[in-house]
């Protein structure tokens, strides 16, 4: 049975991105406010081709809690989301890698960080 609420994009030769859309998406209050430099802690500030740019020439994308995809890069499968830290007021990034399970049964690592994925 197909999930209605999974989008899946990919091109040709690259990677296969999913979008998971079963969760409710709500934006922080932080969210409120763009920043004044290319540090936050609830937006990435990237260079995005065809869109215009917001500060330094990079747009601004927001880092929204509870979203998630799964991706298939490098041989491996992984989930990826978003959670918020209102303790710390951080976003924090859940992992997990099936490694070659297409099917998203057997995770063989995971972590919860708010490292920005730099521990994947």
């Amino acid at each position: 049975m197909a999930n209605n609420k999974r989008h899946k994009y990919s091109h040709p030769g690259k990677s296969i991105f999913i979008h998971d859309d079963t969760s409710l998406l709500t934006l922080l209050p932080e969210h409120q406010y763009l920043p004044n430099s290319d540090q936050s802690q609830v937006y990435l500030l990237l260079k995005i081709t065809k869109a215009n740019p917001d500060f330094n020439k990079k747009v601004y994308v927001p880092l929204i809690p509870d979203y998630a995809i799964f991706i298939y890069i490098r041989g491996h499968y992984f989930y990826l989301k978003l959670g918020w830290c209102s303790l710390y007021q951080v976003i924090i990034y859940y992992w997990a890698d099936y490694d070659s399970d297409p099917k998203f049964t057997q995770i063989i690592a995971t972590q919860i960080e708010s490292d920005q994925l730099s521990s994947l």
